[in-house]
């Protein structure tokens, strides 16, 4: 009795909703939009500051899609983060400071620019390393 009752949760746990790298990557859209407000302070106001808003406003529907797909354990999405934290590193160490030059809170942008990228690597491993595990407890506790 007590296997079929471990059994039983065990199928259940299966279908819940991966609450802490939704919950993870929803803090890495916070961060995202601290650093697209942020920056707007900072910059001088010219043509690039258009480019800016649009970049930033993608990259912010962008993880937020992510973190929609990561909910329900979709490793692709997990991957395609990998590709969203290349490019905020390569914002943080190369465009920003190259292109951009802002000329206060630098320190303040990188610090919001390393915690978007830390908090999207940490739910897009824990998701991938979720869903492997879900998908070999599929594969052979179900007979699939």
């Amino acid at each position: 009795m007590q296997a079929e009752r471990r059994e039983k949760l065990e199928r259940i746990s299966l279908y819940k909703n991966n609450v802490v790298g939704y919950g993870i990557s929803l803090l890495s859209v916070l961060s995202e939009l601290a650093y697209s407000v942020a920056i707007l302070d900072v910059m001088v106001p010219d043509i690039r500051m258009f480019f800016v808003v649009m970049v930033n406003l993608c990259l912010l529907f962008c993880i937020f899609y992510i973190a929609v797909l990561e909910k329900v354990y979709r490793s692709a999405a997990a991957y395609s983060a990998f590709i969203v934290v290349g490019y905020l590193l390569g914002r943080m160490f190369w465009i920003v400071p190259r292109f951009l030059r802002p000329a206060a809170r630098s320190q303040f942008l990188f610090a919001m620019d390393a915690c978007t990228a830390l908090l999207l690597l940490f739910a897009a491993v824990r998701t991938i390393d979720v869903s492997s595990r879900r998908k070999k407890h599929l594969v052979h506790g179900e007979g699939l």
